[in-house]
């Protein structure tokens, strides 16, 4: 036991010794790490002490750079206002002549930047430079602005062939031989017009083309002397636009559109077919008044067999003709009514039409606004195309159907008095009988 407590005590005091050897150590390592901080804070110290020195230097030389720019800046304003006071004392009482020099030539400049003649003279805009002059008006300057008037009167007088590119319908780039027509108009040799875009400086085909282009054609070929020529330099051709085809027309319709026509031509088709059999009727009606004897290919001709059936008496005799007449109206009537009701019935379908497109403007006007007028207009013409379909069915309609009535009440007229004629004719024929026996 006492070993043990021998051997423990003797442990303890080596541990004890090898703490004391290592402390010194360790003491050390720490001192150093605390130096090394201490070095690297002092030097990103002396760092920020010098991004401070070189940011208070560039601020002092914006300074004086603002200073002498402010400097420059008050010389300039007063350099200027005597170059001004001396340009004023220079022109004198020409002063306001040459500003309304300056004006013209500035309206001048953009009319011409805006006509078909830069197409062709883009250099002739240089010679109105004159507007954009700071310097006193020379003479030199006013002859130039005078001879670029002349020129410009002469230009727009004169027809000429020149090479030039234009944009087709198709949005492609050509190159072709264009004709000027003065300053109103520019063809090519498909007898499109052209358009000169300002904006782009770059002619351009019009969508829309008048109805005149194989006069164009020979125009530009020579083979005529018309030529259909817009005297606004291009408004009107541009309002071509504005006016849509037939079938443009036909699409605004929408649903309602296509339901009358499709009753159009429903009701004209039953008219021209009730038109075509009332003419083969009427042909064997009058076949049969020329014949004596009566045939039964034709309601004449079976109205009268009837009324000469042998019977008792007069009265049903007179019955039997009317009923053999009430057989044939039928069949003179037969399609009246469709082709009338259809005439009345379009008319209510393009009102139809009509409402339910303001319906859907003023729902437009309540959800956007009525900032442009020109689209509450364009809304309330597409409306009213329903009601001219609907007036266009029904105007030849209700002629067809007045055409078919008066035929077939003539056809029942003369049935009525040949019939009524035969009939009288029988008394006599039955006392001659009753004479003779």
């Amino acid at each position: 036991m006492n070993k043990y407590c021998q051997m423990l005590a003797i442990g303890l005091s080596l541990l004890g010794l090898s703490a004391q050897a290592a402390s010194p150590s360790l003491l050390q390592q720490s001192q150093q790490q605390n130096q090394q901080r201490e070095q690297g804070f002092i030097i990103r110290l002396e760092q920020q002490q010098q991004q401070l020195e070189a940011a208070k230097q560039r601020l002092q030389q914006a300074q004086q750079q603002q200073q002498r720019l402010q400097q420059q800046f008050q010389a300039n304003e007063q350099a200027l206002s005597e170059q001004q006071h001396q340009l004023q004392q220079q022109s004198g009482q020409l002063g306001p002549v040459f500003d309304l020099l300056k004006q013209q030539a500035e309206e001048s400049q953009s009319k011409l930047r805006q006509s078909l003649l830069s197409s062709q003279y883009p250099q002739l805009a240089e010679g109105f430079n004159l507007a954009t002059q700071r310097s006193l008006v020379s003479a030199q300057s006013m002859q130039t602005l005078a001879a670029t008037l002349v020129q410009q009167l002469q230009i727009s007088g004169t027809i000429s062939f020149f090479d030039a590119s234009f944009i087709d319908q198709q949005g492609a780039p050509q190159q072709q031989s264009l004709l000027r027509i003065g300053s109103f108009n520019i063809i090519n040799q498909q007898g499109e017009y052209l358009e000169w875009r300002s904006e782009a400086q770059q002619l351009q085909v019009y969508p829309s083309q008048p109805a005149a282009q194989q006069q164009a054609r020979d125009y530009y070929a020579g083979k005529t002397a018309q030529l259909l020529v817009d005297p606004s330099r291009g408004q009107l051709l541009r309002q071509l636009d504005y006016y849509p085809s037939l079938e443009e027309r036909i699409q605004q319709g929408g649903k309602v559109g296509a339901v009358i026509i499709a009753l159009a031509c429903i009701g004209l088709a039953v008219a021209l077919y009730r038109m075509i059999r009332l003419m083969l009727v009427e042909r064997a009606v009058r076949r049969q008044l020329s014949q004596s004897q009566a045939s039964a290919d034709n309601p004449l001709g079976r109205v009268l067999l009837a009324a000469a059936t042998p019977l008792a008496s007069l009265e049903q005799l007179e019955l039997q003709v009317d009923q053999a007449i009430l057989l044939e109206l039928p069949q003179l009537e037969r399609g009246q009514s469709l082709v009338k009701l259809f005439a009345a019935v379009t008319p209510l379908l393009g009102l139809l039409g009509t409402v339910v497109g303001m319906i859907v403007t003023f729902q437009s006007i309540s959800l956007f606004g009525n900032g442009d007028p020109s689209l509450l207009a364009a809304g309330i013409s597409q409306a009213l195309i329903t009601t001219v379909l609907g007036l266009i069915a029904a105007i030849p309609l209700l002629f067809c159907s007045s055409l078919l009535n008066t035929r077939s009440r003539i056809l029942l007229q003369l049935m009525q008095q040949k019939s009524l004629a035969m009939l009288a004719q029988q008394p006599k024929a039955a006392q001659s009988e009753l004479k003779t026996s």
